[in-house]
């Protein structure tokens, strides 16, 4: 008889079932493998969980913090974790001593409505306040989900999920959400080795939120169906080190700022943002590629991108606000590479490219041949018009002669003929006039000293040279010198002429002087008034000495205001001319002084009468200009 053996690989259930409801469960009479005698709440399952048991959590609100842990988890569709609680750390997830190395599988909702109330709950350095939360290295769980919603009390590193550290594997089905903070975070806080796969189906922040994805780590690569910003102020993205790889479907609201890292077909819409001084509101760094997107910038005469060297385009179709003059700008003299995108306008003066990046300006392509542009791009342009089919009616491959050449010189001439003083003169009168020239103007010459050619002299130079021909003519003009005075009272006691302190003018140079002095003196009692005079180093002839005396009172025979002017040739005193015993008399001398050798000079005072303090010298102003 023959025998038949059949196997079958049938897997058998291992461990219990644990029921959770929010509405008849009860911690003290809940049993194992009794639906109808469910838990209460989410954590007094996980304590009676063993290894091989899944927990099936019943449609209802949950008002717990509750890390995974090693549980395998199913939430049902209506199941919801809602943390409301004030306290530190996220609401769902791990924590330092909980890894979470089972599954969350399912429709549930982890929301955090609660108060964080320490901004930085790990070690100073950190924000993890959030709805779910990563921060254990020996993480590794994989995690669904319907929403994962960000709705904390206080922004204090709150928002919708933050990842550190571990191994997640994600798939959250409906929507990643935050009205407060990141809705997505991934950072570097405490560990910052965190592994990031999946799927996430949307990703939103309000308008009162800050960046609805935000990443400083390096191994992530998730898929993303939309990314929305409520708020075009900040940033959609915001990426700033590592190197992330984001597959997305349409990323629209805020700005984008990739600086590491990869965005991969995306629909990307930009508005104007106030983070970005530029006006433009995608970032490009030196490590960020975008890879088969198309970036639309919606405001008017904005544009695109701003790069730095490095940036790289593959497969992008670039589209510049309405109006804008370029499509691609920096701040600074940058290269960035491409294959295959194009560019709606043209790349800014600064910015060149290496690889292939098409300028289409959205006209028809017929008849045009494909030209290279100075800043690396190509378009396509009209082929040059008047291309040479025959040469003197011969056709095929044409020999050109010495004839051909001058009759082309001949046709030359006559299309474009040579200029006369007649056109010249025209185009001179026809110039739009110049009232004030400047020294970077020129105007044209005909050089003698070089066969007569077309040179240009500058303003400048015009100047220059009429002001050293002049100054052989005419005497420059001067400005006048101001004498300081700082000698305070000085008394003189003799006849003898002797030096006014703080009165010296130096000549530069030779030549006619206008000199003026004024001084203030008092008389003593015992004197009838002072001698002045000039003298120096400086050799000089007097031209013309004038001298007004004025005193305080009339005596001695004396008049208030006394004129004196005669010719003089050496440094010689006047004649006495204060009254005795009286103050605040003023002598005003005016010479004109020719100097035959440089020096200085000084005004002179003596006394009339040899006694103690004939006449003290109170005040001298004066002036000094050169005339000729």
């Amino acid at each position: 008889m023959a025998t038949l053996n059949i196997e079958i690989d049938v897997p058998i259930p291992v461990g219990n079932t644990l029921y959770v409801d929010a509405v008849y469960g009860n911690n003290t009479t809940a049993t194992p493998d009794r639906f109808d005698l469910p838990y209460l709440t989410l954590n007094a399952a996980k304590a009676a969980w063993l290894t091989g048991d899944e927990i099936i959590v019943r449609p209802g609100t949950y008002n717990e913090r509750l890390m995974f842990g090693p549980c395998n988890w199913h939430f049902e569709l209506g199941a919801v974790g809602d943390y409301t609680g004030v306290g530190t750390g996220n609401a769902f997830g791990d924590d330092f001593d909980n890894p979470a190395t089972g599954k969350v599988t399912g429709w549930g909702v982890f929301r955090h409505s609660g108060t964080p109330d320490n901004e930085n709950p790990i070690d100073g350095a950190g924000y993890y306040n959030g709805a779910v939360g990563w921060i254990n290295p020996d993480t590794d769980v994989y995690f669904e989900c319907l929403n994962v919603e960000g709705r904390q009390g206080a922004n204090l590193g709150a928002g919708g999920i933050c990842f550190d550290s571990g191994i997640i594997n994600l798939n959250i089905k409906g929507e990643l959400s935050s009205t407060i903070y990141d809705a997505f975070l991934a950072g570097a806080e405490h560990e910052g080795n965190a592994v990031v796969r999946g799927f996430i189906n949307r990703v939103y922040t309000s308008i009162a939120a800050d960046n609805a994805i935000e990443s400083t780590a390096n191994d992530i690569d998730v898929t993303i169906g939309e990314v929305v910003h409520g708020n075009t102020d900040v940033m959609s993205f915001n990426v700033q080190s590592g190197a992330p790889i984001f597959r997305v479907g349409k990323i629209s609201g805020g700005g984008v700022r990739l600086e590491n890292g990869k965005i991969i077909g995306a629909n990307i819409s930009l508005q104007d943002t106030s983070d970005d001084a530029d006006g433009e509101t995608l970032k490009l760094g030196v490590a960020a590629s975008l890879v088969d997107c198309q970036v639309t910038q919606t405001k008017a005469g904005v544009a695109v991108v701003t790069a730095v060297n490095g940036a790289d385009l593959t497969r992008c179709k670039i589209i510049a606000g309405a109006g804008a003059t370029e499509s691609i700008r920096s701040n600074g003299v940058v290269t960035i590479t491409s294959r295959g995108s194009t560019v709606s306008v043209p790349l800014g003066g600064s910015v060149t490219v290496e690889g292939e990046l098409f300028y289409d300006d959205g006209t028809d392509p017929s008849g045009k041949v494909a030209t290279g542009n100075t800043d690396g791009t190509w378009s396509w342009a009209a082929p040059s018009a008047g291309d040479v089919s025959t040469v003197a009616g011969r056709t095929g491959d044409v020999v050109i002669t010495a004839s051909d050449l001058a009759d082309f010189d001949t046709e030359a001439l006559a299309a474009a003929p040579a200029e006369t003083t007649t056109t010249t003169g025209a185009l001179i009168n026809g110039a739009t006039e110049k009232t004030t020239p400047v020294d970077a103007d020129f105007v044209g010459l005909m050089d003698s000293a070089a066969s007569n050619v077309l040179k240009k002299l500058s303003w400048a130079n015009i100047k220059a040279t009429l002001k050293a021909y002049f100054d052989t003519l005419y005497a420059p003009l001067s400005t006048a010198s101001f004498l300081t005075y700082t000698g305070g009272s000085q008394a003189y006691a003799v006849t003898t002429l002797a030096a006014i302190n703080s009165t010296t003018f130096t000549f530069p140079s030779t030549g006619l002087y206008h000199v003026q002095y004024a001084v203030t003196h008092d008389a003593n009692a015992t004197t009838t008034g002072g001698n002045f005079g000039v003298a120096g180093t400086a050799v000089f002839d007097y031209l013309n000495w004038t001298v007004v005396y004025r005193v305080d009172a009339a005596t001695a025979g004396r008049s208030v205001m006394t004129q004196v002017s005669f010719l003089s040739t050496g440094g010689v005193g006047l004649p006495a001319q204060s009254s005795a015993n009286t103050t605040n008399n003023r002598v005003s001398v005016d010479i004109w002084i020719n100097v035959t050798t440089v020096g200085n000079v000084s005004l002179l005072a003596a006394s009339e009468v040899a006694v103690a303090s004939g006449i003290t010298v109170t005040d001298v102003t004066g002036f000094m200009k050169k005339e000729g």
